[in-house]
């Protein structure tokens, strides 16, 4: 038997989907009728020891102690992830093999490492499952071409550093930081701490600003039948005596109109990944964020959506095909999203769809049609469907007028004012 340990549980029945005509639900892993075995590691299963697990004396947070070096930080598991641990060991122990089914970056490398140090499997063959996408087919493609465990060594190295330098950095720092803190327990990190630094620096800036009073002039013109206005764009109006001459100035001169267009295309939105989603749809319905998931989690089970847990906005080469599938389906259940649609956008050399992806491609809908679903499963599911439309829509084609009256070389209005040509995608969002 072998075992194919995936960084979520979403993602093992992704697997399971794709490399097992069936497979049975149990609790904790699923089991193929082809002898492979599907189980999951909910992210990281296991943390770094507290500096009083390493040594007693380092329990107390005390100058003395500092800086807390150790030479080896042992693993232990998380709280309340015990059970999961120990069943990933119960089920490599009945396997000939291991697949590593971690997601495609540094951090997945490391779960899995860690995982198989602490409990002592790396006497089992092990082969890697490396895909970004989680369509059936890459899956399948990578299951075949499994890949040696050792090619991603450099990846689990550079993971396995970052994450001890975080450790040392936070037990260090925050220890400093409280004992200067009147015994106020100070949180202090890697990411805190360069937050903490943007935020001095932006609060420094506005501690040092200079206030400055000045006079802003606004004119209204008319050209032919146009009416339109225009800000004062010369130098900063900072006395009444200037402001006087330059109002009298104006009121006693004729104007010099020119303006100048630009055609410029917008293009679509890029595709979502997860918080993108979150936070679109909390805009448009109030629904909190961890709603949202549940909702992307039930859409993904049901089969309508690609993995919702990702940072990525694009997608691989792997996802073409099935894309142009599921868009001359989609097309005829949504023939309002398709119009003036052109499918060929749906190509490997097109940058803003194909590019590089992180552990997962970004969120798309799937060949099933939806059915039955509840309103906030409506909301979720139209939007993704939505901006997967948007991909293959015409650019939106503007034409910006950029407008100059002009009394004396100093003193001049400007404005600039849009003129749809062509609506293109926003026609549709």
């Amino acid at each position: 038997m072998q075992l194919i340990i995936a960084e979520k549980k979403l993602a093992a029945y992704a697997y399971a989907k794709a490399l097992s005509n069936n497979y049975t639900e149990k609790e904790g892993y699923l089991i193929g009728e082809n002898r492979i075995i599907y189980t999951w590691a909910q992210g990281h299963l296991l943390q770094l020891a507290d500096p009083g697990d390493i040594r007693e004396e380092w329990e107390a947070w005390v100058w003395e102690q500092l800086p807390i070096l150790p030479t080896e930080i042992p693993l232990k598991p998380i709280k309340n992830q015990e059970k999961q641990l120990y069943l990933i060991k119960t089920l490599a122990n009945q396997c000939s093999s291991l697949v590593n089914g971690m997601d495609c970056a540094g951090e997945g490398e490391l779960i899995f490492y860690e995982i198989v140090r602490y409990l002592k499997l790396e006497h089992l063959p092990t082969k890697r499952l490396w895909t970004a996408s989680l369509q059936s087919t890459a899956i399948r493609e990578a299951y075949q071409n499994l890949r040696s465990q050792g090619e991603f060594t450099h990846l689990r190295t550079a993971a396995f550093t970052r994450n001890r330098l975080d450790y040392l950095t936070g037990i260090n720092t925050s220890r400093s930081l409280t004992l200067v803190g009147d015994g106020q327990t100070l949180a202090m990190g890697r990411l805190i701490g360069s937050s903490l630094s943007l935020i001095d620096l932006r609060a420094r800036a506005r501690a040092e600003f200079e206030e400055e009073n000045y006079y802003a002039i606004k004119g209204q013109f008319k050209q032919d039948q146009t009416l339109f206005t225009a800000n004062y764009s010369g130098g900063k109006i900072t006395s009444k005596e200037v402001l006087g001459e330059t109002l009298n100035l104006i009121t006693q001169n004729a104007a010099a109109l020119d303006y100048t267009d630009q055609i410029k295309e917008q293009l679509p939105p890029f595709l979502l990944n997860h918080t993108d989603v979150l936070v679109i749809i909390f805009q448009r319905y109030g629904l909190k964020p961890k709603e949202t998931s549940r909702v992307l989690e039930q859409l993904y089970i049901k089969g309508l959506i690609t993995y919702p847990r990702t940072d990525s906005r694009f997608v691989t080469k792997d996802e073409i095909v099935p894309m142009r599938a599921t868009f001359r389906i989609m097309s005829e259940v949504f023939p309002n999203l398709s119009k003036g649609s052109n499918i060929d956008k749906f190509n490997v050399q097109n940058e803003r769809v194909v590019n590089t992806v992180s552990d997962h491609h970004a969120l798309i809908p799937t060949l099933e049609i939806p059915k039955n679903l509840k309103e906030e499963e409506k909301w979720v599911y139209q939007l993704i469907l939505e901006r997967f439309f948007l991909q293959v829509q015409q650019p939106k084609k503007t034409n910006v007028r950029s407008v100059t009256v002009q009394y004396t070389d100093e003193i001049k209005f400007k404005t600039t004012f849009q003129i749809t040509m062509e609506p293109g995608w926003k026609g549709l969002a």
